[in-house]
């Protein structure tokens, strides 16, 4: 890979922020970005004025991202419970691809004539789903991501500690098909640790998260929404 042209960043952040509105930006405390179209993919953390320098603005800020002003008024207008039955549910280092090593374990799992896979036809249109091989021959892989699960396994650390309940799952129980079984409702926090998938350059119509193999189909490791 290349390297980082940062003028790019720089360039870009002096058309997305002119004078007047980066002054604004960056004197705010809290910043809510609602890109459209292909800005969405662009994570505006590596936007700044000062990139070249290896100084990125945004960094120090925290900051939240919706994909319309239509959800951003929902969850601001959205009215939550106080008494969750769980505080949090965390999806972390599913299985992804041939090459993992619990791979052959996900397929022994799975009980002879099992309908997993008609369970999620039925509950997810699988004509709209990615197709792995055609991905896969773009140039887009899903290897393991093992620190995933330290990652979920810290945050489900801090809220034990509270004497809060939680609920991790990595590896085979870490499928689409036990997500639609949960009534995510109930969970203060859900917490998603995995690859994604854009409809951008993919083929696809919607973003997908990437769950585990269900020892049927890989393509039924994607859940959109």
């Amino acid at each position: 890979m290349g390297a980082i042209d940062w003028k790019v960043s720089e360039e870009l952040f002096a058309e997305l922020f002119p004078p007047d509105i980066a002054r604004i930006v960056l004197s705010s405390q809290e910043i809510i970005f609602v890109p459209d179209d292909v800005l969405f993919i662009l994570p505006f953390e590596l936007f700044s004025p000062e990139a070249s320098k290896g100084r990125f603005v945004f960094l120090n800020k925290p900051t939240s991202y919706y994909p319309s002003a239509v959800s951003l008024r929902l969850a601001r207008n959205a009215s939550h419970q106080s008494n969750w039955q769980e505080a949090f549910l965390g999806i972390a280092d599913p299985i992804t691809s041939p090459e993992d090593d619990r791979f052959e374990v996900a397929g022994a799992l799975t009980p002879p004539g099992s309908n997993s896979s008609n369970q999620t036809q039925n509950r997810g249109d699988e004509r709209r789903s990615p197709d792995p091989d055609r991905l896969k021959a773009r140039g887009f892989s899903f290897e393991r991501l093992p620190g995933t699960a330290i990652e979920v396994q810290s945050i489900a650390s801090l809220i034990k500690a509270r004497n809060e309940t939680v609920d991790v799952r990595s590896g085979a129980s870490a499928t689409k098909g036990e997500l639609l079984d949960t009534d995510l409702s109930k969970f203060r926090f859900v917490h998603f640790a995995t690859h994604g998938v854009l409809p951008v350059d993919t083929g696809i119509k919607e973003p997908s998260l990437v769950l585990s193999y269900d020892g049927v189909a890989l393509s039924h490791s994607f859940f959109q929404w």
